[in-house]
């Protein structure tokens, strides 16, 4: 066919011909638009293992700071409750804290209540006594844990009981949890007494008098 032939027939047919266009137009459209499905799989997945990282490392992030919490040393403490020897003239021994003319040790290791007096015995001292709601609004309100403390009792309807016998007040201290079939207190953040069972591990408090006099330089 002539080249004035075709020209003839697109003149003829110059509709037929344009729809036709369109229909090849829009077909490669549709299939530009469409995203194969194994690469969209393939994305899915990669975004599903971002994700699930993701998750991951927030929870072992969350995990950290809880053991992190639960683990800490002792608190750190302000300047004047500080067992510094240089400004305290050998009051307490090296590792020991004052605090208004008495001595305390923060344990850092964990025992039963029973090893826990025992271990202050050894260090001359006993496991701690709170006389006053004074000796609250000391260092003792900085702590973040629980400690084992002098207090104890013979049975759940029994009274708590220092060591020297002395009875709790209960005006200084709030026992949470009286009804607890655990004899052995320990003592931490909110000035809140708990009675445990005697043979759990907890950390201990022993306190003792300061065997000098304050100084300052």
């Amino acid at each position: 066919m002539s080249e004035h032939n075709i020209a003839s027939e697109e003149m003829k047919f110059p509709n037929a011909l344009q729809k036709q266009k369109r229909r090849h137009t829009k077909v490669k459209r549709e299939d530009c638009s469409v995203l194969p499905w194994p690469i969209f799989a393939g994305t899915l997945a990669i975004l599903s293992l971002g994700l699930m990282a993701s998750i991951v490392v927030i929870t072992v992030l969350i995990t950290n700071q809880s053991y992190n919490q639960g683990h800490q040393s002792p608190p750190s403490l302000p300047n004047n409750t500080t067992s510094q020897r240089d400004c305290y003239n050998d009051t307490c021994s090296e590792n020991w804290i004052w605090s208004r003319g008495s001595c305390y040790y923060i344990s850092k290791e964990s025992k039963p209540w029973q090893d826990s007096q025992a271990a202050c015995k050894k260090k001359n001292s006993s496991l701690l006594k709170i006389d006053s709601r004074e000796e609250l609004e000391s260092f003792l309100k900085y702590l973040k844990l629980f400690y084992w403390i002098g207090l104890s009792r013979n049975s759940t309807t029994g009274p708590s009981l220092w060591e020297d016998a002395s009875a709790l007040s209960q005006d200084q201290l709030t026992v949470i949890n009286p009804s607890h079939t655990g004899n052995c207190a320990y003592f931490g953040r909110g000035h809140y007494v708990f009675y445990e069972y005697c043979v759990a591990s907890n950390t201990y408090i022993c306190e003792q008098m300061a065997t000098q006099s304050f100084s300052e330089k």
